[in-house]
C-alpha cells in the first residue's frame, strides 16, 4: 500500500490555507500533506517541514527536488519538539503549523525497524531517529520490571488485561530474550484469544510510543505552535488515538476557555496565583474552528482502513 494521507480534503478545507503563506509541516512522512500545503501556498508562498525520520528526509530529498532548489520548501531532520528553536533561528512566524501523528504507511508496510506486528522477523527497534535515540523496544521489553511494564500497557494501550500481558513478558525473557517482532507478537495475540480484533496493534503502539517518549513531544509542539504562530493563524493536529487527541482537545478547551482551566495551569507550572495571573491565564486567546473533531468518511476508511481512527482538530489563534 503507498502512503495515502489521511483526512486530506478536511484538512485544507478546515484550515484554508492562501496563496502566499508560510506553514509548517512538523511530519512530513511521505509528503502527502505537504504537497498539499505547497500548491495552495503557491510560488510566492514557503513550507517548512519537518521529520525526525532519515528515512522521510531521503524520500524528501529525491522526490522534492525543484521545491528544495527553489526554497518554496524548507526541509529540516528533526523532531518537532525543536519547533521554537527551528522557527527562532529563521526568524519566522508562521501562518499556521500542521501535524499527523500516525505513522507513514511505509514506516509500516515496508520498515525493518519493527512499527508493525506484519513483519515477524524484523527486529524490534521502533526508534524513529536511530541516530539520537539509544533505546530500543527490545530494550524495554528485556529490561523493564513488572511495574513498569504494566504501566505502559495501561496508560498508552488501554489494556484492562496489562497486568497479566506483563507477567508473561517476564515469564517469556527468561527462556529468552526479546529479539524479533514475532517474540513479542506470540505473547501479545494469545492475551485475548476469542477476540474479534488483534490486540496487537495497541500492543505495539504502547511500547512505539514508551521509545519514542511521542506524548511528551506532543505536549511540547501544542505549547511551542501556538506560541510561535502569527495572531490569526491556524494549528491543526490529526491524531489517531485516544491518548493523542484527548491531549490536543484540552489544550485547545483550555485555550478556547481559559477560565476554567487557568488555575489548575498555574499549580502545574507552579506559578504564584495572583490577580494579575488569572486574569492573563483566563484570556479566551484562540477559537476552536469546528466544535468536534473531523472523521474520515466512509469512501476514505474503504480506500485506507487506516485512517477510521484519525481525528482532526483545528484552532485559530485571536
Amino acid at each position: 500500500m503507498g502512503h495515502i494521507p489521511v483526512l486530506y480534503n478536511e484538512t485544507f478545507s478546515m484550515l484554508d490555507v492562501k496563496p502566499g503563506e508560510v506553514w509548517v509541516d512538523c511530519t512530513f512522512g511521505r509528503g502527502g500533506h505537504t504537497r498539499g500545503f505547497l500548491d495552495r501556498v503557491g510560488e510566492k508562498g514557503q513550507v517548512i517541514a519537518l521529520d525526525q525520520d532519515y528515512k522521510a528526509i531521503e524520500h524528501a530529498k529525491s522526490e522534492f527536488k525543484e521545491e528544495l532548489q527553489s526554497k518554496r520548501l524548507l526541509l529540516i531532520h528533526t523532531n518537532f519538539q525543536n519547533l521554537s528553536i527551528v522557527l527562532n533561528g529563521l526568524n519566522i512566524h508562521p501562518d499556521g503549523v500542521f501535524a499527523d501523528f500516525g505513522l507513514s504507511s511505509p514506516q509500516l508496510d515496508g520498515d525493518i525497524r519493527g512499527f508493525s506486528y506484519r513483519d515477524k522477523n524484523a527486529k524490534l527497534d521502533m526508534r524513529m531517529n536511530d541516530q539520537e535515540k539509544t533505546k530500543t523496544a527490545a530494550d524495554i521489553l528485556n529490561q523493564y520490571n513488572r511495574t513498569e511494564l504494566t504501566n505502559i500497557f495501561r496508560l498508552y494501550s488501554e489494556e484492562p488485561r496489562a497486568h497479566l500481558l506483563s507477567k508473561r513478558i517476564l515469564e517469556k525473557r527468561e527462556e529468552k530474550p526479546f529479539e524479533t517482532v514475532g517474540d513479542f507478537y506470540e505473547i501479545s495475540q494469545n492475551l485475548w484469544k476469542h477476540s474479534r480484533r488483534n490486540p496487537s496493534a495497541k500492543h505495539f503502539q504502547a511500547i512505539r510510543i514508551e521509545v519514542n517518549g511521542e506524548l511528551e513531544v506532543i505536549r511540547k509542539l501544542l505549547k511551542q505552535s501556538f506560541e510561535q504562530v502569527k495572531k490569526g493563524g491556524k494549528l491543526g493536529f490529526i491524531a489517531f488515538h485516544s491518548l493523542e487527541d484527548k491531549i490536543v482537545k484540552e489544550q485547545f478547551k483550555f485555550w478556547q476557555k481559559g477560565p476554567s482551566k487557568a488555575k489548575t495551569l498555574i499549580l502545574q507550572e507552579k506559578l504564584p496565583i495572583t490577580d494579575d495571573s488569572m486574569r492573563q491565564l483566563s484570556k479566551t486567546v484562540a477559537k476552536i474552528i469546528k466544535p468536534f473533531p473531523a472523521k474520515a468518511g466512509e469512501d476514505e476508511t474503504k480506500r485506507n482502513v487506516r485512517s477510521r481512527t484519525a481525528r482532526l482538530r483545528c484552532l485559530e489563534k485571536l
